[in-house]
Order: structure tokens, then sequence, then C-alpha cells
């Protein structure tokens, strides 16, 4: 499902929520500490390549770990500072 008209952090919320299985869901917030919500390597892995896909552009390989983001809020501006070199 493509939903680019929304924000990047709502979009991102969206996707991170999608591959998790976890009972706080619903509450999940761009403060969050990415481990702390769930998210693993497989799990970030399955998020990059849903966000890759969802944004069009790909992640530099040295950000292709989950720790290299301590928080939700800290992907968002990642991809906010890669669509804005790309327009």
């Amino acid at each position: 499902m493509i939903i680019l008209d929304l924000p990047i952090s709502q979009i991102v919320l969206t996707r991170i929520k999608e591959s998790i299985e976890n009972e706080i869901i619903d509450q999940i917030v761009l403060e969050d500490d990415l481990s702390s919500i769930g998210v693993n390597s497989i799990t970030f892995i399955k998020i990059v390549v849903d966000l890759e896909t969802e944004f069009d552009f790909e992640f530099d390989d040295e950000m292709l770990s989950y720790k290299s983001f301590p928080t939700t809020n800290s992907l968002v501006e990642y991809i906010d500072s890669k669509l804005s070199r790309i327009t």
C-alpha cells in the first residue's frame, strides 16, 4: 500500500507497526527506541525494504543496522534528509 500523501513520520510509524508484533503497537511514538518496541535486525531490514520501496531510494550501506537509529524519529530524519537530496 503506497501512502506518500501522508507525512514521512506517519508513513514510517505505519511501516513499523505493520512489521512488528507487539501489544503496545498503538502506543508507538517518534521518541521510542527501536529496540524497545520490538525491532530487531531482521525486522529492521523488512522495514528498510518497505521504506525504500515507498520512497524510491536506497539506504546507505552503513545505515543498514537498526542500531544506527536510536529512535523512530532518527529514522524519519534520515529519510527526510535522503529525500531532500533527491529532489
